[in-house]
């Protein structure tokens, strides 16, 4: 786990510092029993550099998920690894750069938010199978609210949490 948890490798489970999910349905229930309301982070713009589809996206050019995040070549007439060959002057929104270059492929990914270790999955988030794979498990548990990290437009907003 890196980042407090923020750097999602699996939408389906809870990192086991934090126990089981059998462990949160007790919390969830003892939490309701004594009035108190939960509401869950739910991160559905990024995902860990472990998470299944990046360590895909990330396997070649022609990976079949290699569109699910932000890949750019470098700047023009920069080579990759070159100061100043990113794609953009981009900074992370806590710190460093927002692009770090995959040497495999000689091509950049970006992560917003912070390291290297949460790439951004771009407009695929948006997308259905992605959603699916993202909000289904958060939405079959009997939380009292989620807040929503990600760059939702209300009406966004609306839809995903309120179906």
């Amino acid at each position: 786990m890196d980042d407090n948890g923020y750097d999602i490798s699996d939408y389906t489970e809870i990192d086991p510092v934090f126990g089981t999910l059998a462990d949160f349905d007790n919390l969830l229930a003892a939490a309701h029993t004594r009035g108190i309301k939960l509401i869950m982070d739910l991160v559905v713009n990024h995902t860990s550099d472990e998470h299944p589809w990046f360590i895909e996206s990330r396997s070649g050019i022609d990976s079949a998920k290699r569109d699910w995040y932000w890949w750019r070549p470098p700047r023009a007439g920069r080579s990759a690894g070159e100061p100043g060959a990113e794609p953009t002057n981009w900074g992370s929104n806590f710190s460093g750069p927002a692009w770090t270059l995959d040497e495999a492929s000689g091509e950049y990914y970006l992560h917003l938010f912070s390291a290297a270790t949460r790439p951004d999955l771009g407009e695929r988030w948006r997308d259905p199978t992605v959603l699916n794979d993202t909000v289904t498990n958060a939405a079959d548990l009997p939380l009292d609210g989620a807040d929503c990290l990600a760059d939702l437009r209300p009406w966004e907003a609306r839809v995903l949490l309120l179906g």
